[in-house]
């Protein structure tokens, strides 16, 4: 999916988080329960703006305005996904 596509996306959750509870009671996609309850969590995100401080074996820490936070990633780790991007 391209950026543009996956960031109207999270604006629409982040407006609406109400979405993932419904998203998570229909499994449109069929997902497996333990991703499920990874969707199902998302409800628990924290929008704004962070810049990464330290990446970590498990984790990557985040500091945004009001916040410091661990970050997982499912796919590929943080630092493959952001190495070499300006901050």
């Amino acid at each position: 999916m391209p950026t543009a596509e996956k960031n109207r996306v999270r604006d629409v959750l982040w407006e609406n988080p109400r979405l993932i509870g419904a998203h998570v009671a229909k499994n449109f996609d069929g997902l497996p329960p333990e991703e499920l309850e990874i969707v199902w969590q998302w409800k628990r995100f924290v929008a704004g703006t962070f810049y990464v401080v330290r990446y970590l074996k498990k984790h990557t820490i985040l500091l945004g305005d009001e916040s410091v936070c661990g970050v997982l990633a499912l796919n590929h780790s943080l630092e493959e996904l952001l190495h070499g991007r300006p901050g």
